[in-house]
Formats: C-alpha cells, structure tokens, sequence
C-alpha cells in the first residue's frame, strides 16, 4: 500500500513537472496582421497596434524598425548613454555574454552620472546570472533585483 502511494505521488509529481516544462518552453504563438485596408493614420489602425504590442500608442513623426539584436542592442546602449535623469529596464532573460557585459557598464557609468539606474530581472529567466553580476551597478549608486513569479515580490 505504501509503495502505491509513493509511486502514485512520483507519477503526480512527474506529470506535473512535465506539464511544466511544456509550458516553459513550448514556442511562441506565430500571429500575422492580415491589411484589412485600415490606413496606417486611422484611429483604427493606431487602436489595433495598441492591442497587438500591449503598450499605449504615442504619436510620432517617425520610427526606426529594429530587426534583430545587433540593431537592437545598439540603440538600446546608445539610449542609455543618451540618459540624464534616469534608466529602467526590466527583463525576463538576462544572461553572462559579452553584450550583457556592455550593458552593465554603461549601465554603472550612468549611475556614476547621476542617472537614478534600476534593473529587474526575472528569477527565472535570468536564472544563470548570479546576483553579483550587478555588484558593480550597486557600487556605483544603481539597483537591481531579480522578481520570481512565484514569490510575488523580490
């Protein structure tokens, strides 16, 4: 009886885990936005965008189109060497590499600025990185914190 139980519990315990890395790690949904003949400056088309990136819509005269890392990861740095009063940057994934190394340099020359600097990571996400990657940030005057989903706080 006690064996049954055990290996019931194993089993559960398996079953669970295995949902839960499916779920970690299963891919992205892919989405596309079919024209339906909105014009890019109807008040449509702004509330749609809206919707798709999750974010409020301000208006511009103009965007550059970041279409891989290298693009992005520049203009990101240039933003943060760019900043006077304040960076924030919150991340799922942030992982030891020679580009992580860059922003944590300029990261730490902002806060030596003066630039008000907080990252957060996710627990999860950034898991590889230990919480003395950003001693350095700290020294200089930044914050960082790493938030798990689980806990609810730092």
């Amino acid at each position: 009886m006690l064996f049954q139980i055990v290996l019931l519990i194993g089993f559960g315990c398996l079953i669970t885990l295995l949902l839960l890395l499916l779920v970690l790690f299963e891919p992205g949904l892919p989405y596309r936005v079919v024209d339906g003949g909105l014009v890019s400056d109807a008040a449509d088309f702004v509330s749609l965008l809206g919707v798709l990136v999750d974010s409020e819509v301000k208006q511009a005269q103009a965007a550059d189109v970041l279409t891989n890392g290298a693009e992005f990861y520049e203009a990101e740095l240039e933003a943060i060497r760019g900043s006077c009063r304040s960076v924030h940057i919150e991340t799922f994934i942030f992982h030891p590499s020679a580009i992580a190394d860059r922003f944590v340099a300029e990261l730490v020359e902002c806060a030596r600025r003066g630039v008000s600097v907080r990252v957060v990571v996710d627990a999860i996400g950034s898991f590889p990185t230990p919480d003395s990657y950003f001693d350095a940030l700290r020294q200089a005057g930044g914050e960082s914190v790493g938030i798990s989903p689980f806990a609810g706080t730092p």
